[in-house]
Parts: structure tokens; C-alpha cells; sequence
């Protein structure tokens, strides 16, 4: 059975103008922005969403966006 992800969980930091960001991770050779859509996936983020609010001095929110719309496909 295919996963399909019926929400979002985003890690989101606040800089001091107030703008919104999801801050991403080293992984590797790649960045990986702190989203998970499984409570595997969110227990792993929120590990490092915890040492980012330390090194910050600042909270990071937790958001869960619910709902799926299709705008688009992107074909090869």
C-alpha cells in the first residue's frame, strides 16, 4: 500500500521581523527543511528542533498543516 501524506508538520522559526521560515538540517551532502509527515518523521525533527530553539534562545514552533489540494504536477 502506497503512503500518501494527508498533512504537514513543519518546524518553524520567527527572526526578529517577525517572518516566518522552516529551517533546514545538514544530512549528508543534501539540507533537508524540518517538514514531517509521519510521527516517526516528527519525533526525529523534533529532536533537532530542540537543539535549534537551544542554539536560537528561541522557540520553535510546531505546525500542522491538514488538508490536501493538488495545484499541479511537474512532468519530467
Amino acid at each position: 500500500m502506497a503512503f500518501v501524506i494527508p498533512a504537514l508538520i513543519a518546524f518553524v522559526v520567527i527572526d526578529g521581523d517577525g517572518d516566518e521560515a522552516v529551517p533546514a538540517m545538514r544530512h549528508g551532502d543534501y539540507w533537508l527543511p524540518l517538514l514531517a509527515a509521519d510521527p516517526e518523521r516528527e519525533g526525529q525533527m523534533r529532536e533537532h528542533a530542540k537543539r535549534l530553539a537551544t542554539q536560537l534562545g528561541q522557540p520553535v514552533l510546531v505546525l500542522r498543516f491538514a488538508g490536501r489540494e493538488q495545484i499541479g504536477v511537474i512532468e519530467p
